[in-house]
């Protein structure tokens, strides 16, 4: 073995020893995270009035005005750009989704607690998601077009069983999206947290087993060296979501069709001479 790793072996072995200590071998946030979450929910409809009074005739005129403008704009291409011109119809639950899950990953770089390392707050908004696309589907096509769509293309009678095993996989992939969507935020947000408490409880391994102090538990913010990386993981993530769940509905739903674009040319010209008498 080589001698770099020997010498190594008893600070993992002593950082090993010390996480066993720990009570729990992940954040736990329980209520606390949902009470937060509910506060930033409340938060962010204040602050979105307080935007809405800062319009003006030519424009917006404050800064929170400005700032949700740009906020709108950036879900508004996203929603555009993967659903169609009749994404805008979405934007109102895009954007609230959006809003939560960002200032959600911000308070968790300022405070101990996050709603969105909370497992249970995260499930709850993917129910929501994946029950809001379901809600659209079953809106625009109807219950029976929408089961009809899980079925996939129309087979021949001697081959029906396949429509079946497809409408049973499409089923399941659709729960699956309520476990991926919640585990994704999850596991982002909570391995962000574990990282930084790590690094943090280095200080103290080193200052109790390396100098051999036995009252060494001066904690070194050395975690905080990743601040920039989880902010980024911070505003990435409500990206991936919004991304994600303009996929589905864009799988759903369909833009839709002016019935007076399929007369062409020829009922501009009737329009055209009936005006004319």
């Amino acid at each position: 073995m080589f001698p770099a790793i020997e010498s190594l072996m008893p600070l993992l072995a002593a950082a090993a020893e010390h996480g066993k200590e720990e009570k729990p071998p992940l954040p736990v946030m329980g209520m606390a995270a949902v009470y937060l979450g509910v506060l930033i929910a409340i938060g962010i409809v204040a602050f979105l009035i307080h935007a809405r009074n800062g319009y003006g005739v030519r424009g917006p005129k404050s800064g929170p005005a400005k700032l949700a403008e740009h906020g709108y704009l950036f879900v508004e291409k996203i929603a555009l750009s993967v659903i169609g011109s009749h994404g805008r119809q979405f934007l109102p639950f895009l954007i609230t989704i959006w809003s939560v899950i960002l200032v959600g990953n911000i308070a968790g770089l300022i405070l101990h607690v996050s709603p969105t390392a909370s497992m249970s707050f995260n499930l709850g908004m993917s129910l929501l998601t994946v029950g809001y696309v379901q809600y659209c589907g079953i809106r625009q096509n109807g219950l029976f077009g929408h089961l009809k769509h899980f079925a996939g293309p129309k087979l021949p009678a001697n081959i029906a069983f396949v429509s079946v095993l497809i409408f049973m996989v499409e089923i399941l992939s659709e729960f699956a999206k309520i476990i991926s969507l919640a585990l994704r935020l999850f596991g982002n947000i909570v391995g962000g947290k574990l990282v930084v408490k790590n690094l943090d409880d280095l200080s103290v391994i080193i200052g109790q087993d390396m100098l051999k102090i036995a009252d060494f538990h001066i904690e070194v913010p050395i975690g905080s060296v990743l601040i920039p990386i989880k902010l980024l993981t911070a505003i990435i993530q409500p990206f991936v979501w919004i991304m994600l769940t303009c996929v589905y509905l864009g799988m759903v739903t369909h833009e839709p069709h002016d019935h007076d674009d399929h007369h062409g040319p020829d009922a501009a010209h009737s329009g055209g001479t009936a005006a004319a008498h």
